[in-house]
């Protein structure tokens, strides 16, 4: 295995898109040069390249999360998502409170009042 020959799949990688590395996608040329990689061992390149795959992901939602800390702090969101929920739902409760009997809406609105409160 040469520069060359890296520096050949490197660029097949970067044709497929300058992003799809960042998701986990791998050009299927790295299968050859993992599998003469692991050649005499026990690990499979499917595998090895699954692997690498999966922690890449990991990455990338790490550098995500550290983002959206740095953008938005480091409060706590489910806090946060939390009183915006009790507040969706009080505002739910006061349209299903306010809402008339179902007979006496529109048909085609129904439907929306049918099964009642969750």
């Amino acid at each position: 295995m040469d520069d060359a020959e890296i520096r050949t799949i490197a660029q097949e990688q970067w044709f497929l898109s300058n992003i799809t590395i960042m998701w986990g996608f791998l050009h299927t040329s790295w299968n050859n040069v993992i599998k003469r990689h692991l050649f005499g061992t026990r690990h499979s390149s499917h595998n090895w390249l699954a692997i690498l795959s999966n922690r890449i992901w990991e990455i990338t939602e790490d550098l995500w999360k550290h983002g959206n800390s740095i953008k938005y702090g480091d409060d706590d969101t489910n806090e946060r998502t939390k009183d915006i929920n009790d507040k969706l739902d009080k505002a739910v409760d006061e349209i299903f409170d306010s809402a008339p009997p179902l007979r006496h809406l529109p048909v085609t609105s129904r439907h929306f009042f049918e099964k009642g409160r969750a």
